[in-house]
């Protein structure tokens, strides 16, 4: 593997500190919730059914950590931070194909731009693996710590939760070509609708939306502050953007909001039973699944955007979408392969 070095300029994201940013940035008002339940009704339909079994996907993770996942139609990647490997799945036979040893600690996992990435937080690096060869190609040496990953046509982000900002990686060269401070605990990022959103954790400004190009903030949306609701995970598709609510109170996960990318607002809030583990989620254009430690697999509607399904497969801590299915891994060590219901 190579050993890349880095050079970086510090660009502040003066819409956060400044009204002299420019009339291009947005904030919205905080939005009107109705009341959240202690205990909502549970759906009663399956979400779906588990068609495929696979064993030993990198063994079990402490029950309050998550695997770093993504899918896509030709292999399922399963990162277990705490024995420092990816695994490969080939969908097309449900066995794992390759097993990657890449850096330790808590992380992340994307795809794009005809790599896997992955961030190693102990290490403080950034592994590229190339899916043609199951190598590590390339260790991106980083300030610590790293944390959650997203990929943009031309550019790979990087999350640093520590330092307050995010950092951007030119795929071409596995430089850093620009890091961006953020003061609000940036954490879960995701790239939709020709942007980057940042899962502000530490901050009424729950949800930043940013110019990849420019790098310049084009909005940023309230999902609750007044109710003490911050971000506590994301999801993006060019239909919605899923952001997590975190009860910064009681540190509890209530549930989610969907954001509007053509006006930037919360236009809809799905409510899930409270839960004080962070919840897997991930998102397309047909569902969104949100996998809740202690009682399953919730399926959204993006159509009602309520919960209209629920698998009880308990201990989940990791899902992808890809190849037609949901990829639930279980903080046991086993990956379920889940053909959605009709």
């Amino acid at each position: 593997m190579r050993h890349r070095s880095m050079g970086w300029g510090i660009i502040l994201l003066c819409a956060l500190v400044s009204a002299a940013c420019g009339s291009g940035t947005s904030q919205s008002t905080s939005p009107t919730f109705t009341s959240v339940p202690l205990t909502p009704t549970l759906p009663t339909a399956p979400g779906g059914t588990v068609s495929a079994t696979i064993p030993s996907v990198g063994g079990e993770i402490t029950p309050s950590y998550l695997y770093g996942m993504d899918a896509d139609d030709t292999a399922v990647w399963v990162h277990n931070s705490e024995q420092g490997t990816v695994l490969r799945v080939d969908p097309t036979t449900n066995k794992v194909v390759a097993t990657i040893p890449v850096g330790h600690g808590l992380g992340d996992l994307r795809l794009g731009d005809g790599a896997i990435w992955v961030s190693n937080h102990d290490d403080s690096t950034i592994s590229r693996i190339d899916p043609e060869t199951n190598q590590v190609v390339a260790t991106i040496a980083l300030p610590p710590p790293t944390g959650f990953l997203a990929v943009s046509p031309g550019a790979v982000w990087v999350a640093s939760k520590g330092n307050n900002v995010v950092m951007k990686i030119d795929p071409q060269t596995n430089q850093v070509v620009a890091t961006i401070s953020d003061p609000y605990g940036p954490s879960w990022m995701g790239y939709s609708a020709g942007s980057l959103w940042i899962c502000n954790h530490d901050s009424a400004l729950g949800v930043i939306r940013l110019d990849p190009m420019t790098n310049q903030v084009l909005a940023q949306i309230d999902i609750g502050s007044a109710r003490g609701y911050f971000c506590g995970g994301l999801a993006a598709t060019d239909a919605g953007v899923w952001a997590m609510l975190l009860d910064n109170t009681q540190n509890f996960d209530l549930g989610l909001v969907r954001i509007d990318p053509a006006t930037n607002q919360v236009i809809a809030t799905t409510t899930l039973p409270q839960s004080m583990v962070t919840d897997a989620l991930a998102a397309d254009a047909q569902g969104v699944w949100v996998a809740e430690p202690d009682l399953g697999l919730f399926r959204i509607s993006p159509q009602t955007n309520q919960a209209v399904g629920l698998l009880p497969m308990t201990r989940g801590a990791g899902v992808a979408l890809g190849a037609g299915s949901v990829w639930l891994a279980i903080s046991g060590g086993t990956l379920l392969r889940i053909t959605p219901a009709s």
